[in-house]
């Protein structure tokens, strides 16, 4: 076998392979995402960390999608070539497998990124840092005690006012400050801040952060003073 033959074998099957290769890569990151979904219905906690892990792994799928989608059309392209005798074809082939190989390596980047199993709590850590505000960070603990405190006032008044949740009986924080707002029970700053603590609050569970920022600690203390202020005003 010439050649001209080896090339022409190595890299129609190349075409082939990386286009089956491409297809179960998008059908396994659709089932993720299906996946994912069923997971944030149960647990609402995981909306933030979703959302990011879901635009990261659209951008990869993006890029990878690209890059497969060169290696094929060069593979094809280099096999043409090759019926044609062109001049220059070793460089061509030797471009063509950078491209097939580039491809799957970034197949398997992406599996393996999927499959990791500390993506949550990474994915989580670095929402985090990009919400610093004072950029002191302070134990999670103190955040965690005062969350507790804020949490427990809510479902007093929320108890109080004799509200409910369509969904259970048992509503979360979450849950608590959407309908509290809408009976105009907060206004929207107040709701702005609470939901803003509370999704900063979810990711620190699920980081499984050891220090929180500083800033966060006074917007939670302060907050927390005003609605102890209410509590006592029923």
């Amino acid at each position: 076998m010439n050649m001209h033959e080896n090339i022409y074998w190595l890299f129609s099957s190349s075409a082939q392979a990386i286009a089956a290769f491409c297809a179960l890569i998008v059908a396994g990151y659709a089932l993720v995402n299906t996946m994912m979904d069923a997971m944030q219905e149960k647990d609402e906690t995981l909306e933030e960390i979703h959302s990011q892990i879901k635009n990261d792994y659209y951008k990869a799928i993006i890029w990878f999608s690209c890059i497969n989608g060169l290696a094929i059309v060069l593979s094809l392209l280099t096999v043409y070539l090759n019926g044609v005798k062109f001049k220059y074809l070793n460089i061509m082939s030797i471009f063509t497998a950078l491209f097939v190989l580039s491809a799957i390596a970034g197949g398997i980047w992406f599996v393996l990124s999927i499959i990791n199993p500390n993506r949550y709590k990474n994915t989580a850590k670095h929402i985090i840092g990009q919400k610093s505000i004072s950029g002191i960070e302070v134990d999670v603990a103190e955040f965690i005690n005062l969350f507790i405190k804020m949490e427990k006032v809510i479902r007093e008044i929320f108890i109080k006012k004799k509200l409910k949740y369509p969904i259970t009986d048992k509503p979360s924080f979450g849950h608590m400050i959407k309908v509290m707002e809408i009976e105009e029970l907060l206004t929207k700053k107040e709701y702005g801040i609470l939901e803003n603590v509370n999704n900063y609050r979810n990711l620190v569970i699920h980081g499984h952060i050891d220090k929180v920022d500083k800033g966060m600690v006074d917007i939670l203390r302060n907050i927390l003073n005003v609605f102890q202020r209410k509590q006592e005003e029923l």
